[in-house]
C-alpha cells in the first residue's frame, strides 16, 4: 500500500512540474494583427428579385405561373413563393433570404411544360431577363 502512495505522490510530483515549467507568450494588444474583414452575424438579408420573360419578338409574355425555390426539388429545395409576370411579363419584388442562398431556382409551368432557370444573386440582386419561346 505504501508503494501505491509513494508511486501516486511522485506522478502527481511530476505532472505538476511539468505542467508548470512552460513560459507563457502574452502578446500585447499593440502587437495583435488586424484584419478589417466585410463580415456580419446576419442570417438573413433582403434581396430583390427582378425576372422579365419577352418572347422571340421582343412581346412581353404575360400571366406565366412562376415558382421561386431555394434549390432543385431532388435537391430538397422548397418553394419560397409562386408568382404571376404583369402585363409587361416582369416579376419584382423585394424578399428577406437566408444568407447563404446565392442561388434561385425558377419553375416555370407554361403551355404543359416545366422548365427550371437558376438565377445568381449578384449584389443583392437575383436577376433573369428572359428572351425566347417557353
Amino acid at each position: 500500500m505504501t508503494t501505491y502512495i509513494k508511486n501516486t505522490v511522485i506522478c502527481l510530483t511530476i505532472g505538476i512540474l511539468l505542467t508548470s515549467c512552460f513560459e507563457e507568450t502574452i502578446i500585447p494588444p499593440d502587437d495583435l494583427a488586424t484584419e478589417i474583414v466585410d463580415f456580419n452575424f446576419e442570417i438573413s438579408q433582403n434581396n430583390i428579385i427582378d425576372l422579365s420573360f419577352k418572347d422571340a419578338d421582343e412581346q412581353p409574355i404575360a400571366r406565366i405561373g412562376i415558382e421561386v425555390l431555394t434549390d432543385l426539388p431532388e435537391n430538397n429545395g422548397y418553394a419560397l413563393f409562386t408568382a404571376f409576370t404583369d402585363s409587361n411579363g416582369d416579376i419584382s419584388t423585394s424578399i428577406n433570404l437566408p444568407s447563404n442562398l446565392n442561388t434561385l431556382v425558377l419553375k416555370i409551368n407554361h403551355t404543359g411544360t416545366i422548365k427550371y432557370f437558376s438565377v445568381e444573386l449578384e449584389n443583392g440582386i437575383y436577376q433573369l431577363h428572359y428572351y425566347g419561346v417557353l
